[in-house]
C-alpha cells in the first residue's frame, strides 16, 4: 500500500507540472514540484490517496476470492472440498505482491506514455492516453498473474496425497478387483478386457500421440463435433503436460486470429484513415482481450460445474477435471465465430446491427424489453453457448467417470 500510494503522489506531482489548456492541448504553462503540490494538496490529490486507500484493498480481496474459486479445480483430487478451497485461497494469496509490482509497472508506463502524448498532440486528438496502458495492461498482467497462480499451485499440489483406485468395469463402474471367470462384467456384461487391457477402450487421444499441428488441428475437429467419442477414448491418468500446451496453443491461436480478425475490419470492412501507431494500439488490443475473456470464462464455468461434481460424488478423482478443462477450451472457438460475426456486422452497418433489417422487415423499430436488440441478442447468444458448454461437460462426465488408464 505504501509504495503504490507513493507512486500515485510523484506520478500526479510530476504530471501537473503543466497545465492543459484548451481543447487541443497545444498551450501548457510550466509549474515548478512546489507550485504542483500546492495545487494538488487541496483536494485533487488526497482524493485520490483516499480512493486508493478504499479501492485498493477490495479490488484484492475480490481478486484473491475470485482467483481462489476458478483455480480450485487445479488443487481439488479427493475428500472434503472445503479443504481443498482453503488451499486454493492460500495459493491465491501469494499473487498479492505480483499484483501489486504490475500495477507499479502499469502506473510507471502510464507517466511515460503521457508525457509521449504531451510532445506529440496529434496523437491526444485520435486517442487518450490512458487506454494505452490500461486496455492493453490488463490482459497482459492477467496472463502474468495466471502463470504466477500455475507456478504456486504446481507446488501446492505436492502436498496432496494420490489415493490408488482399485479397478472398475468402464461401463458401470463395477469393482473388478476380483476378475470373474466368465471374462464379463457381472452388471453389464461388458467383456473384462474392454476395461483392463491398455489401449482397448482408451487409446488416447490423438494430440498426446503425435503432438504435431495435424494431430492438433484434427483433435479440435473431434472435441466440437463428437466429444462422447473423444472422452470416451481419452486416457485420464496420463501426465497433463500434453493437454495443458494443447490448452495455451489454442489460446495463442485465439490472440493471433484475432489481431488477423481486427487488422481486416479496419483494412477492409471500415477503411482507418487515423495515426498508424492507433492502428498498432487497436490490433494488440484485439489480440489479447479475446483470448484473456475466454480464458478466464471457461474457468468461472467449469469452476461451478466441478462444484456440482464434488457435490455428487461424481469421480472417484477429481484430477481427471483437470484433463477436460483443458481440452474442452476448443469450444472457446464457438464464442470467438460468434461474437466476431456480431461485431463484424455492427461495424458493417454502422452501429446499426440487426436494426436496420428488423426496420426494413417490420417498417418500425424493434425493442426488446426497452433494450435495442443488438445487446439482447449478443448477451442470449453468449447464454446460450454457455448452456451448451456446460451440457458438453456432462457428457465428458458420463465418458470419464469409470477410466482405468
Amino acid at each position: 500500500m505504501i509504495l503504490i500510494v507513493s507512486v500515485v503522489v510523484v506520478t500526479a506531482v510530476w504530471d501537473h507540472r503543466y497545465e492543459r489548456i484548451g481543447k487541443d492541448f497545444e498551450v501548457a504553462i510550466n509549474r515548478t514540484h512546489g507550485e504542483a503540490w500546492n495545487y494538488l494538496y487541496g483536494d485533487s490529490l488526497l482524493d485520490g490517496i483516499g480512493r486508493v486507500f478504499l479501492l485498493l484493498p477490495i479490488g484484492i480481496s475480490l481478486f484473491v476470492l475470485l482467483s481462489g474459486f476458478t483455480h480450485w479445480i487445479d488443487v481439488h483430487r479427493h475428500g472434503h472440498f472445503t479443504t481443498s478451497l482453503g488451499l486454493s485461497l492460500r495459493t491465491a494469496s501469494v499473487s498479492l505482491w505480483p499484483a501489486l509490482g504490475l500495477i507499479t509497472i502499469c502506473c510507471a508506463l502510464g507517466l511515460l506514455v503521457d508525457y509521449y502524448w504531451w510532445s506529440h498532440p496529434e496523437m491526444s486528438k485520435s486517442l487518450e492516453s490512458w487506454p494505452v496502458v490500461v486496455v492493453p495492461g490488463i490482459p497482459a498482467c492477467g496472463f502474468v498473474m495466471a502463470s504466477w497462480m500455475q507456478r504456486a499451485i504446481a507446488s501446492a499440489k505436492g502436498s496432496i496425497q494420490v489415493t490408488e483406485h482399485p479397478p472398475r468395469c468402464e461401463g458401470c463402474g463395477y469393482d473388478l478387483s476380483h476378475r470373474p471367470t466368465s471374462g464379463l462384467c457381472p452388471e453389464c456384461g461388458l467383456s473384462i478386457d474392454e476395461s483392463l487391457l491398455p489401449n482397448r477402450r482408451r487409446p488416447g487421444s490423438l494430440w498426446e500421440r503425435q503432438g504435431d499441428v495435424t494431430a492438433w488441428l484434427a483433435t479440435i475437429v473431434t472435441i466440437l463435433f463428437s466429444p462422447k467419442r473423444f472422452y470416451e477414448q481419452l486416457q485420464l491418468r496420463s501426465p497433463l503436460l500434453t493437454a495443458g500446451r494443447f490448452q495455451r496453443a489454442l489460446l495463442v491461436a485465439i490472440g493471433l486470429g484475432a489481431s488477423a480478425w481486427a487488422l481486416f475490419l479496419f483494412i477492409f470492412v471500415a477503411p482507418y484513415r487515423g495515426a498508424f501507431p492507433v492502428l498498432v494500439f487497436f490490433v494488440a488490443v484485439a489480440s489479447l482481450w479475446p483470448a484473456f475473456i475466454g480464458w478466464g470464462l471457461q474457468r468461472l464455468v467449469m469452476a461451478f460445474v466441478f462444484a456440482d461434481w464434488i457435490r455428487r460424488h461424481a469421480l472417484p478423482d477429481f484430477g481427471w477435471a483437470r484433463k477436460v478443462f483443458s481440452y474442452e477450451s476448443a469450444f472457446l472457438l464457438a464464442f470467438c465465430l460468434f461474437d466476431a460475426f456480431f461485431v463484424t456486422l455492427m461495424i458493417a452497418t454502422d452501429g446499426r446491427g440487426i436494426s436496420t433489417l428488423m426496420e426494413a422487415w417490420l417498417g418500425h423499430r424493434l425493442y426488446i424489453l426497452g433494450a435495442p436488440p443488438e445487446p439482447v441478442v449478443l448477451f442470449v447468444g453468449n447464454a446460450a453457448l454457455c448452456c451448451v458448454w456446460i451440457w458438453r461437460y456432462y457428457i465428458a462426465l458420463v465418458a470419464i467417470r469409470w477410466s482405468n488408464f
